[in-house]
This record gives C-alpha cells, sequence and structure tokens, in this order.
C-alpha cells in the first residue's frame, strides 16, 4: 500500500509542475511570434534577415536590402511556397526606408494584399495583415488603414490571443485618428494599454506607449505625449547592440517631442551628442544620420547660431564631406555661419549663393521661405539693405504658398522690424498689418485647439474611471473566489480532523491530507504567481526553482498532519 502511495504521491508532484507550467509557457510560445516592426526578434532564425537589418542600420544601403527581398519573392512565386512569400511581404513592409524607396513597393502591396486573401498560418497572416496597415497607416490611406485594421480584429477574435487583441485595439485607434474620429480613437487606444498590461512582451508594451504619445503630439499635446514617451523609455532594458541602436531612436524622438513643446525649440544637446558618439564608436550610419539630421534641423530652426557654429567646428573632415554630398544645402548655410562669425563676410555671401542656387532646384516653399529669411538677416546685418528688402519680401511670400503660418509669423515681424528701421513706414506697416492678423487667427485656431483637448481629455478621464470601475468590480469578484477558495481548504482539513475521532481507513486520512496539501500549494501559487513572475521577469528557471521551494516548504507539513 505504501509503494502505492509514494508512486501516487510522485506523480502527483510531476502533474502539479506540468500543470502550472503548461497554462504560462503554451500561450508565450503562440504571441512571441507576432511581429511589430522591422527589428522583431522571430525574424532571427532567418538567413537573409539579419544581413537586410544589418546593411539598412550601420551602411544604410538600401539597394542591397531591396534586391535580396526581391529575389525571395521571386524565388516563393516561382516554387510556388505561399508561406516564405508571405514572410518576404511581411519583412518588406516592416522596413519603411525600403517601401519609400524601392520601385516594386505599389505592385508588392496588391500582390501582397491578394496573398493575404488565402488563408494560411494564422500568426503568419496576422503579421502580414499588420505590416501592410503600418504601409497604408504612413501613406495616410485613410480608407485602407481602418480596412486593415478592422480586418485585425476580426484575426484577434479568432487568435483569442491578448497581444493581438491589443494591437488590433492600437490599430483601430490609429485608424480612427486618420479619419478624424478622435473620440474612438482614444478609447481604442486606451483599450490596447490596459490589455497589454499583463503581458510579458515589453516590446509590444513600448509600440503601444509610442502609438498614444504619437496620438498626443500630433494633436499638439506635448506634456501628455511626454508623459507616453517616458513610460515607454522606462520599458527599455537594452541587451545588445542592436537594442541599444532602437533605444536611441526612440530617445530622439523624445526629443523631438521636448524641442516641439517649447517655443525655443530646446532640447537635451548632451544627449543627442551622447547618441552620436555611440552611432560614430559603432559605425551605425542609419543611427548618426538620423542624430546630425534632428541636431542640424532643431539647431537651425531655433536660430541658435552660437550653438551651430560649435557643432559644425567639432566636425571631423570627413563628416563635413558627407553633410557637403548628402546635405549641400545644409553645408553652405553652416558654412556662412561659421564664416561671418569669423567676420570673413566676402566668404559666408558666396556661401549663401552656393545656397540659393541649391534652394532653387528644391521644391520646397519652407525651405525657400527660410532661406530668404536668413539671407535678408545676413544682408541687413552687414549693410545691404536693397538686397535685404528684396530678400524679406520672399520669404513672407514663400511662407505664404507654403501656408506655413509659424514661418510668415517669423518672417512678417522680420520685415517689420527691418522696414521700421529703415524708416519705410507704408511697408512695414503692411508687415505689421499681416502679422497681427496671423496673430489673430492663430489665436482663434488655439481656443479651438483648447476646446478639442478639452474635449480629448474628459474622455481620457471617462475611460481611465470606466477602467478604474472595471478593475474595482474584478478585484472584488477574485477575492469573492479566494475567499470561497479558502473556506474549501479549511472545510477539507476540517474533515481530516473531524474524521480521526471515527473509525475510518488510514488510506481515506492520506488521501484526503495529500489533496489538502495540493489544494494548499495551488493557492499559494494563485496568490503570489504575479510577484513571482515580476521578480524573475518571465525566466523560466527561476519561477521553476521558486516553485519547488515553496511545495518543498509545504510538503514536510502532510508527513505531519499524518503523523498526527
Amino acid at each position: 500500500m505504501n509503494y502505492y502511495f509514494f508512486k501516487l504521491h510522485l506523480f502527483g508532484i510531476l502533474l502539479i509542475c506540468l500543470w502550472t507550467c503548461k497554462s504560462k509557457t503554451s500561450p508565450a510560445r503562440e504571441c512571441d511570434k507576432l511581429c511589430i516592426n522591422s527589428y522583431d526578434s522571430s525574424y532571427t532564425k532567418d538567413t537573409f534577415y539579419p544581413a537586410v537589418l544589418k546593411n539598412i542600420n550601420f551602411n544604410y544601403q538600401f539597394q542591397y536590402a531591396d534586391s535580396i527581398i526581391h529575389k525571395k519573392i521571386v524565388k516563393a512565386i516561382v516554387q510556388p511556397d505561399h508561406a516564405a512569400l508571405k514572410s518576404a511581404y511581411t519583412i518588406f513592409f516592416f522596413l519603411p526606408e525600403l517601401s519609400d524607396q524601392s520601385p516594386y513597393t505599389q505592385k508588392y502591396a496588391s500582390d501582397a494584399l491578394e496573398v493575404l486573401s488565402e488563408d494560411g498560418e494564422p500568426i503568419a497572416d496576422w503579421n502580414l495583415n499588420y505590416a501592410l496597415f503600418r504601409y497604408y497607416l504612413s501613406k495616410a490611406d485613410s480608407k485602407k488603414s481602418l480596412e486593415l485594421a478592422s480586418k485585425l480584429q476580426e484575426r484577434a477574435q479568432n487568435l483569442a490571443i491578448t497581444e493581438c487583441s491589443s494591437l488590433a485595439s492600437l490599430a483601430l485607434g490609429e485608424a480612427n485618428d486618420l479619419n478624424g474620429n478622435y473620440k474612438f480613437a482614444i478609447s481604442n487606444l486606451f483599450t490596447a494599454h490596459s490589455q497589454i498590461a499583463n503581458s510579458s512582451r515589453s516590446d509590444i508594451k513600448r509600440h503601444i506607449l509610442a502609438g498614444i504619445s504619437k496620438f498626443y503630439q500630433d494633436h499638439y499635446m506635448y506634456e501628455n505625449a511626454l508623459t507616453y514617451k517616458l513610460k515607454e523609455l522606462a520599458l527599455w532594458q537594452p541587451k545588445n547592440r542592436l537594442d541599444t541602436i532602437h533605444y536611441y531612436h526612440d530617445q530622439l524622438g523624445y526629443q523631438d517631442i521636448m524641442a516641439a513643446s517649447d517655443e525655443e525649440r530646446n532640447f537635451d544637446a548632451e544627449q543627442v551628442h551622447k547618441i552620436i558618439d555611440f552611432a560614430k564608436a559603432h559605425r551605425c550610419q542609419k543611427l548618426y544620420i538620423f542624430a546630425t539630421a534632428f541636431l542640424r534641423t532643431t539647431l537651425i530652426n531655433s536660430d541658435n547660431k552660437k550653438e551651430l557654429n560649435h557643432y559644425f567646428r567639432s566636425l571631423e573632415t570627413e563628416e563635413i564631406l558627407q553633410i557637403k554630398a548628402n546635405s549641400p544645402f545644409v553645408f553652405y548655410l553652416l558654412s556662412a555661419f561659421d564664416l561671418e562669425s569669423k567676420k570673413q563676410i566676402d566668404p559666408a555671401m558666396e556661401m549663401y549663393e552656393n545656397a540659393l542656387l541649391d534652394v532653387e532646384k528644391a521644391n520646397s516653399d519652407d525651405r525657400k521661405s527660410y532661406f530668404y529669411l536668413q539671407y535678408a538677416q545676413f544682408l541687413d546685418r552687414n549693410g545691404k539693405t536693397d538686397e535685404a528688402g528684396r530678400h524679406f519680401e520672399q520669404a513672407v511670400q514663400f511662407a505664404k504658398l507654403a501656408q506655413n503660418q509659424e514661418f510668415e509669423l517669423k518672417a512678417s515681424l522680420a520685415a517689420d522690424s527691418f522696414y521700421a528701421r529703415h524708416q519705410i513706414p507704408e511697408k512695414a506697416y503692411r508687415h505689421l498689418k499681416n502679422y497681427y492678423r496671423l496673430m489673430n487667427v492663430k489665436s482663434a485656431i488655439s481656443r479651438d485647439q483648447d476646446v478639442y483637448k478639452m474635449q480629448i481629455i474628459t474622455e481620457q478621464k471617462i475611460l481611465e474611471n470606466k477602467k478604474l470601475l472595471d478593475e474595482s468590480y474584478q478585484e472584488r469578484y477574485n477575492q469573492v473566489q479566494y475567499n470561497l477558495i479558502a473556506i474549501f481548504i479549511f472545510s477539507v482539513f476540517l474533515l481530516l480532523l473531524t474524521s480521526v475521532r471515527f473509525n475510518v481507513p488510514i488510506w481515506f486520512i492520506r488521501v484526503v491530507g495529500y489533496i489538502g496539501i495540493i489544494f494548499i500549494f495551488e493557492f499559494s501559487i494563485i496568490q503570489i504567481d504575479h510577484y513571482i513572475h515580476e521578480v524573475t521577469h518571465y525566466t523560466p528557471w527561476k519561477i521553476f526553482s521558486i516553485k519547488v521551494i515553496v511545495i518543498s516548504i509545504i510538503l514536510p507539513f502532510h508527513h505531519l498532519i499524518e503523523k498526527n
């Protein structure tokens, strides 16, 4: 009897271990196959994908990446291999650099939609669906975005995976925002945030927080945007060089919101220089280009010539040549600022003339407006009054063509100041009148935006209150269940204690005691499971070890109960 009972005991312990582990590992394997971006870990086993990613991040070579993905797509069509074809399309559309520049993009998009209509492996179909949604969202195609977001919602219901449901809610939120339905947008965004709360996928959590931050940034609610961007950054735990690269890309996004929220375009220059130094040290061309472009553009827009000169003089010869080759307009402006600070006026004017030739080639009224204002101020500072006047007029004109209110305000005020100083009252009055007209328009727009923001905040508070009520109800509901379980376990041990007073078989006491210990163990695990996963960061061997320790502590009580 003891031998068989020992075997039953051992089998019960193994069953408990399998039972507690199974519920955690099975869904995790499915949700880990979900892809949300161009650097997803799901592709690391693919032989060609790391090469694509490496060339884009470190060499910034799009043609190479485009050519090998194209070869893979052609090969999958010829074989035919629908799984490989869907995988290749997914990779392509998760790489915006390729989809923006590739000659195959439109054909791929239509072909991918056809392939998606054919049922295949559910997660692979999900990934392609989501990749196409991101592509059409980036192209501001409101109809396609909403259509693909709705399909994602249907797929999420069939898959019944929490991470799928949260991403589908995010997609619906972003699609509704694009369509102007901001109430539905914010509702779905916060639903996504709520659904993902208990997931182990920190990358998806960051992705959803980035979506919420972008929503607020697009609607000029910079304080909220910064709050959610900080939450996103806090979830990063870079484990390798590629993680660090993408963490720094997110850091640049944070600095961009900081600059946009400040009238003087202030940001953490030290942090940006740190990112640039990292990119240079690790020869990450993509990050270097993004960081330096952000630094130059933000400093130029803020008219911070002192910082610009400091930055330009800190560059090495090779870096200056790269700027000249890739952004001649920026190179000529930086050179002009630097030469003027050295009192070399004629060479500085030559640089402005070179910049003028370059800016005339560009089909950008924004850039022309900015350039003519800078050149006009330079000419004014150096006594070229007639030429300066013409350039002020052109700066205002191009700002109107660009429908850029901020540039037009700035140019009109500068023109008014110029004409007032040179005693040309008619033109000064005309530009001052235009300035006040724009300020009135801006004030009206600002009032409308304030009303709009209040509506968003109200909707957010309603959603947060609803979430708190739902959580409170769920907490009470769970507590009732815990109490009932505790009463049931107490009843089992009460039965065990009372059975001693009666003439019951020894096997009955052993079985009831054994079952009681199982109940105590499982009840303990339910109570502390959340904390175990948080402390161990979902590491399986650590979870296993803690559960073994718990049962090792509880098991001796079984023998004590039997003995007594």
